[in-house]
């Protein structure tokens, strides 16, 4: 049996012992627990991670849909500015399509008028040639040397080319020995002017006497 004393220290060694103990086990654990972590640790560490993450892509997908919601917003106005481009279109179209057969009709009617007018043109043509060719033109010879027509005619122009060489050839014809030299120079000129024309002409003379010397003198 111990003795007061001796019951005493062992206690006091006991309670040392026993400090000394848990001392070591929270160094032990203080020293360990950073470099070996609990199962619990480790799996509430990387629930915070993937939490982190998890809020991070939450965040970049909405981000992403806001944009893709912009595109959907812009894709749906330029298909509804297609589709009024579209009937735009075929409107023009249709108003394209009806001019264009309105213009061929145009056409058409255009061609058919200058052909008629160009057949009328041939008829005019023909039936002033027959008036002309049925209308005596009266061309009167003055005493002063003066030749013209009586009247205006369009397109008829007095010619008296070969007028002096019919002249000369006068001059030494029996048939004008009588006759002034200006009466001769006026016949001369009106043979000439008859001679050069597919007009039909009448030769009238101020001078009476000189027409029975014209009908003679164009005889032969």
């Amino acid at each position: 049996m111990l003795s007061a004393p001796d019951l005493a220290q062992s206690t006091i060694d006991d309670i040392a012992i026993s400090s000394e103990s848990v001392a070591l086990i929270n160094t032990k654990a203080l020293t360990t627990s950073p470099k070996d972590p609990s199962p619990l640790q480790a799996l509430r560490t990387q629930e915070r991670q993937q939490s982190d993450e998890v809020i991070s892509l939450e965040s970049e997908h909405k981000s992403i849909a806001r944009h893709h919601r912009e595109y959907i917003r812009q894709l749906r106005q330029i298909q509804e500015d297609l589709i009024k481009i579209k009937a735009d279109f075929e409107t023009k179209a249709a108003e394209y399509q009806t001019i264009v057969e309105a213009n061929n009709q145009l056409v058409l009617q255009m061609n058919q008028i200058s052909q008629t007018r160009s057949e009328k043109v041939a008829l005019l043509e023909e039936t002033r040639r027959s008036i002309e060719s049925l209308t005596t033109i009266v061309i009167c010879a003055y005493e002063n040397g003066t030749i013209e027509p009586l009247e205006k005619t369009s397109g008829f122009e007095l010619d008296e080319s070969g007028s002096d060489a019919r002249y000369t050839d006068l001059l030494s014809r029996a048939e004008c020995e009588d006759l002034r030299l200006k009466d001769i120079r006026i016949l001369s000129r009106m043979l000439s002017i008859v001679h050069n024309t597919t007009r039909r002409v009448e030769p009238v003379f101020e001078n009476t006497s000189l027409e029975p010397f014209f009908q003679t003198l164009q005889a032969i």
